[in-house]
């Protein structure tokens, strides 16, 4: 074993106050497991309607899908899905969304 990621236990202060004040547009995620991850927390943490002003980068519909599971009843504003499984891919869509978000 190379190295091992501990899942956490709760969101992290700033994620938890982000989600509460709803300053939070988009969430990235890179794999099922940290979409589950934060999602379950979220939704334990009581943020589960914050989702409905968040874009969601998913790196692969599996991703998407883990998310969407995971996500229950929460609906998300909107789930973006890389057109290719490439962090470039992702950084593109975060372009796109902030250069839209300007306009």
């Amino acid at each position: 074993i190379l190295y091992a990621a501990r899942a956490a236990e709760k969101l992290p202060k700033p994620a938890d106050d982000a989600l509460r004040t709803r300053t939070i547009d988009a969430a990235v995620f890179f794999s099922a497991r940290n979409a589950r991850l934060f999602a379950t927390l979220a939704l334990e943490a009581g943020h589960g309607p914050a989702f409905s002003g968040m874009y969601a980068l998913c790196i692969s519909t599996s991703v998407a899908d883990a998310l969407e599971e995971a996500s229950g009843a929460a609906v998300w504003r909107q789930r973006i899905v890389a057109k290719r499984p490439e962090a470039e891919e992702i950084a593109r869509a975060v372009r796109e969304l902030a250069a839209g978000s300007e306009s």
